[in-house]
């Protein structure tokens, strides 16, 4: 049986803010290590939430959340989770919002999540891969196109180098710039 969130429906597609660390305390607090530095708010403030195993296992909703910020995260309560060994169970867990509660991004922003899996063509229509991954290198975004036989393609995520984004359609266009493909 699947768990629905408070709203009714199962998550379209989840965006991970955070993963809980561990316990903390005696009354079911946890240390929560968010992947929004510009926002670690955004977790708590998230109508909602929702914890996927490290296993990989269903996303459950997460009932409640209340916390507050701190240098290493954030330090929360969910509900019904009132003990150190209650919260233990939860350690390893990721928390994700649904990708349909997010705003929308504007015009040439995008969300990580949904550059994953498009198509990577060239200019010239030449498919060359997926979006499999992306990586931050301290200069900008990276995405890694898995190619065929095991190909990968670092490809950074600039108008010059993929002057196109279409969401709607699955792809993205990646310039013919020389080396940049192998």
């Amino acid at each position: 049986m699947a768990l629905l969130s408070p709203d009714g429906r199962l998550p379209a597609k989840l965006i991970s803010l955070g993963r809980i660390i561990r316990p903390h305390g005696v009354h079911g607090g946890v240390l929560i290590m968010t992947y929004n530095a510009d926002r670690p708010e955004a977790i708590l403030e998230a109508e909602s939430l929702w914890m996927t195993p490290p296993d990989g296992g269903a996303p459950i909703p997460v009932k409640g959340i209340a916390g507050k910020i701190v240098p290493k995260g954030v330090i929360a309560k969910l509900k019904g989770y009132s003990t150190r060994e209650a919260a233990e169970t939860l350690r390893g867990m990721e928390l994700s919002i649904d990708r349909l509660d997010l705003p929308a991004p504007e015009p040439d922003e995008f969300y990580h999540a949904d550059l994953l899996g498009l198509k990577a063509v060239t200019e010239s229509g030449r498919e060359i891969g997926r979006v499999a991954n992306l990586m931050e290198n301290g200069a900008g975004l990276i995405l890694v196109v898995a190619g065929p036989g095991g190909q990968e393609f670092l490809v950074p995520f600039t108008d010059e180098c993929v002057p196109e984004v279409d969401l709607d359609g699955g792809l993205v266009k990646v310039a013919e710039i020389p080396g940049l493909l192998g």
